[in-house]
């Protein structure tokens, strides 16, 4: 809801949609944000280039595949933020943006402390407000 009050008229924020991060391997991240008219014209599966940003929520039985597996793939993929909410550390959010073939280190938000980000758009909100939604 956060991402959808704050995202320009261009944008589309989905939820669980299939995106093919290599020519063998596909993932499904809870949400995404791409360009409108690569929403309207994609049937099945976005490609890496559609999406701006991939969000993970972190459950216990996706923790590992959360927190590596789909980290490095989006990566590889070329997408250019991911970010991986963490429900069960207050929650925290981890913001990853791409340096070159890979994530730099993730910059950590936890509950109380507000996260002004400008990537994929310009959006601020503590990750303490995330509980609910989550």
């Amino acid at each position: 809801m956060i991402l959808h009050a704050a995202k320009p008229a261009h944008l589309k924020v989905l939820s669980t949609v299939n995106v093919r991060a290599s020519d063998s391997d596909f993932y499904i991240p809870d949400l995404v944000v791409v360009p409108k008219v690569a929403a309207k014209s994609v049937r099945l599966m976005f490609r890496p280039e559609d999406v701006l940003l991939a969000v993970e929520v972190v459950s216990p039985g996706t923790a590992a595949v959360d927190r590596n597996l789909k980290n490095a793939a989006f990566a590889a993929a070329g997408i250019p933020a991911h970010w991986r909410l963490e429900p069960g550390q207050g929650p925290a959010l981890h913001v990853y943006e791409l340096d070159g073939d890979s994530y730099a280190e993730p910059v950590v938000f936890r509950a109380g402390a507000r996260a002004d980000l400008s990537e994929p758009f310009p959006v601020s909100f503590d990750p303490g407000d995330l509980t609910d939604l989550a």
